[in-house]
């Protein structure tokens, strides 16, 4: 199911590519989120946290942001209820292929998973499985996309690129021909046809 977009509203920056800019800006601007897997914190003005996106998962509604944080919404965004995950990450995008399967990914090339409808998340990927040399180590994942609940890939900062067959047990490092461009958002059409769009009119 497609992401519902734009979770995060910002006034004073106008198009896709001005909002993608100011989130780069700000991930850079982040502290760096810990190596080990580290909860996220309960908050009680979780639902008032940054937010950047947001995606149906069968008819709950899934939205991610700063910290961790991954709120869920059973009543059409009356009320949130916070869902604790393995990172204190921002995330940035989430997105699921039916009301079970979801992933959200965000800073330090973070994946996680939910296989129930996003009550749960295991984390499946992290920036320290990239090479030392890897020159988007340490990058943010920016944008996911899946065809189904196998199929998937992300794209973020440096020409970031994962992508999985089978369902995340095992993501594979990805490389294009622009690879040290910043790829904002990923759009899956097909299990052979991916379109990506990025910086510089990539």
């Amino acid at each position: 199911m497609n992401s519902i977009r734009p979770a995060l509203k910002l006034p004073c920056y106008r198009g896709r590519f001005r909002a993608g800019l100011f989130l780069f800006t700000l991930l850079l601007a982040c502290p760096a989120a810990p190596a080990a897997a580290e909860n996220s914190e309960p908050a009680v003005l979780a639902s008032r946290s940054l937010l950047l996106d947001a995606a149906f998962a069968g008819s709950s509604l899934i939205a991610v942001g700063e910290r961790g944080h991954v709120l869920l919404s059973a009543d059409n965004g009356t009320s949130w209820q916070q869902i604790i995950t393995p990172t204190r990450a921002l995330l940035t995008a989430v997105t699921f292929t039916d009301e079970q399967h979801g992933w959200a990914v965000g800073q330090d090339a973070i994946i996680l998973a939910t296989t129930d409808g996003g009550k749960t998340w295991q984390q499946q990927f992290h920036t320290s499985q990239l090479p030392d040399n890897d020159t988007a180590r340490d990058s943010p994942l920016l944008d996911i996309s899946c065809v189904n609940s196998t199929f998937c890939s992300a794209s973020g900062a440096y020409g970031l690129l994962l992508q999985t067959k089978d369902g995340g047990a095992s993501w594979q490092r990805i490389y294009a021909k622009e690879d040290d461009r910043n790829f904002y958002t990923i759009h899956m059409l097909s299990l052979g046809h991916i379109i990506i769009a990025g910086e510089s009119g990539v």
